[in-house]
């Protein structure tokens, strides 16, 4: 899977950098919205590192993904 954090507008990034840093500090996943219909989410993933995604649009697929540590 491609690290698609490259990829995020600077607004964007911010979002997914805090929701990394909430889930750090947690432990697990965390979801917060962003925009209007909107998720960000990050959780530890198994090989290190966390999991982060972007969601939204009428289904709610992830528009990017990645990993970061």
């Amino acid at each position: 899977m491609r690290d698609e954090y490259q990829d995020l507008s600077p607004e964007v990034r911010k979002a997914v950098d805090d929701v990394i840093k909430a889930s750090r500090a947690a432990g697990k996943i965390i979801h917060q919205p962003y925009g209007n219909s909107e998720t960000v989410y990050a959780y530890p993933h198994p090989g290190g590192g966390y999991s982060w995604g972007w969601e939204g649009g009428p289904h709610g697929f992830n528009l990017k993904r990645g990993i970061r540590e």
